[in-house]
């Protein structure tokens, strides 16, 4: 996935590691399986990939889908859903893991996931954040892509992953993005 870099054919490709849920500091007990809070795709990334692409491309994907731009407002007992009309500005965060040995590796990427996760807020937004980790020359890069379960299923998650691939290979060649119709 992620295509072209530098107007040169080059594949990015993006290998999924782990589909994991992110719980809000709880213990997973196998009957909290529906109150999952937070989606997450853990990828990685073979090739060179330019940051400053990525962050056009997470942009557009947000304001492409309007699930993404969610909000959730409690009044009282009640809680109304709205779409935010423009998009806030999505962190995407750029983590150098470089120095991190292979032994502790797991640990710092499941640090960069949870400070990934924190930053979500059904009320004023973000419902999507995501990572890039630099794991260094000697080995592949990572890609977390962290959204709340509202705004995500698995369907989607294939036409989201799809969608950013083509945001992506425009913004390295430069191209205005236009993302398929709804």
């Amino acid at each position: 996935l992620l295509g072209l870099a530098d107007g040169v054919e080059q594949d990015l490709e993006l290998h999924l590691l782990l589909r994991a849920v992110l719980l809000l500091g709880r213990d997973l007990l196998p009957v909290e399986v529906d109150l999952l809070e937070v989606d997450a795709l853990l990828l990685e990334v073979r090739g060179t990939l330019q940051f400053d692409a990525l962050q056009q491309a997470v942009q557009s994907l947000v304001a492409h889908h309007d699930a993404l731009r969610l909000r959730f407002i409690s009044h009282g007992t009640t809680t109304e859903q709205l779409i935010a009309a423009s998009a806030d500005s999505i962190p995407v965060r750029a983590c150098d893991l470089s120095a991190v040995a292979d032994v502790d590796l797991a640990a710092a990427i499941a640090s960069v996931a949870q400070d990934t996760h924190a930053g979500l807020n059904l009320q004023h937004g973000p419902l999507v954040s995501v990572a890039w980790m630099d794991l260094g020359s000697h080995r592949n890069g990572r890609l977390l892509l962290v959204i709340h379960h509202l705004a995500v299923d698995g369907v989607s998650w294939r036409i989201l992953l799809e969608d950013l691939e083509t945001a992506y290979g425009q913004a390295c060649r430069a191209q205005t993005i236009r993302l398929p119709r709804k």
